[in-house]
């Protein structure tokens, strides 16, 4: 019998790198969440152990994700490339020293 894949959907917690092929946000972003305490995370480690392994809930993850449905990119440089790349003049100029 051969192994199957594992589904990181069906799963209640995920790895950082899985998280990360679930959600499609990078790991280090991810690190950053759990630090700012906008996803759950544990740490399953033996008594005694100095290392575990860290386990982001899927649920917190997706919730998260869900918080940003609607918003806005607070970036005026992606607004000026995608108004160039429809045909339109730029929404003012740049601060940026080329």
């Amino acid at each position: 019998m051969k192994a199957t894949l594992f589904e990181p959907t069906k799963a209640a917690w995920l790895t950082v790198p899985a998280g990360a092929v679930y959600s499609g946000l990078s790991g280090r972003l991810l690190q950053n969440a759990i630090a700012a305490g906008l996803v759950r995370s544990s740490i399953v480690k033996m008594p005694n152990a100095k290392r575990g392994r860290r386990l982001i809930e899927r649920a917190s993850l997706d919730r998260w994700i869900e918080q940003g449905v609607g918003e806005r990119a607070d970036l005026p440089h992606l607004a000026d490339n995608c108004a160039r790349q429809a045909g339109r003049p730029r929404t003012k100029k740049s601060n940026r020293k080329g």
